[in-house]
């Protein structure tokens, strides 16, 4: 019970809202549904900095050789930052470079990262393909992961 407290209070520190808490019938597993803040207001309401929000000059996309650490990131509030819309809908963001990578930037096959996108899931889906022709059946296969892929793979 004690742990139930804690993470409740931990949950509220980081300005989660509880939506539901639900119990399967069946195998009685409960879960909890929380949201996470849409904006800054309460973070700067908390008496208590605790976990306290990273310093202005840490990352929230920096994924590789970067220490983590227990700070929460504002909510980007801007348009153009990552994070500040939802990406587009199931199934379309497979084709459809994500909002924030944009041309000034360059991709890791040394074109405009949009672009890298897009040649990244030709790639992609071209892999998919030679492994359908030596003979992989994909309704036994539950997940494909290349672990160096840089836009999330296919």
């Amino acid at each position: 019970m004690c742990f139930l407290l804690d993470m409740s209070a931990l949950t509220k520190a980081m300005c989660w809202e509880l939506v539901t808490i639900n119990k399967d019938e069946l195998n009685h597993v409960g879960a909890a549904i929380y949201r996470k803040p849409t904006s800054n207001e309460c973070y700067e309401q908390r008496e208590k900095n605790e976990p306290p929000l990273c310093k202005d000059d840490d990352d929230p996309n920096a994924a590789w050789y970067v220490p983590l650490q227990a700070c929460l990131h504002k909510v980007p509030v801007n348009k153009v930052e990552r994070g500040a819309k939802w990406p587009e809908v199931w199934p379309k963001r497979l084709q459809k470079a994500p909002y924030w990578l944009n041309n000034s930037q360059v991709g890791i096959y040394g074109k405009p990262a949009s672009k890298d996108f897009v040649e990244d899931t030709e790639r992609w889906k071209n892999t998919m393909d030679e492994l359908s022709n030596i003979g992989v059946t994909w309704s036994n296969v539950r997940n494909a992961m290349d672990m160096r892929a840089v836009y999330g793979g296919y």
